[in-house]
């Protein structure tokens, strides 16, 4: 498993070369979508990352959040495959 240390990493997509330095996923897209009912907000946020590099790589995927937010829905999608978060 990738261990990367994200004490002070901005959100991204990150994996790491084989000599332990931190490598970023360009990302291409961000869309955001938000709605507000009474006391509840709820965000979508839909970002597209590109793979520059030459092999099928692990990555680990960093959102910075608040502390008072929760996250109820993640989805994954890499090409056909999807990976649902519950």
């Amino acid at each position: 498993m990738t261990v990367i240390n994200t004490e002070h990493i901005l959100g991204g997509l990150y994996t790491q070369d084989y000599e332990g330095k931190q490598l970023a996923f360009p990302l291409k897209h961000t869309e955001v979508k938000t709605s507000i009912a009474g006391n509840i907000g709820r965000t979508e946020v839909t970002q597209s990352f590109e793979n520059p590099f030459n092999q099928d790589l692990e990555a680990k995927y960093i959102f910075p959040f608040p502390d008072e937010v929760a996250v109820d829905e993640m989805e994954i999608i890499i090409g056909e495959k999807i990976i649902k978060g519950n």
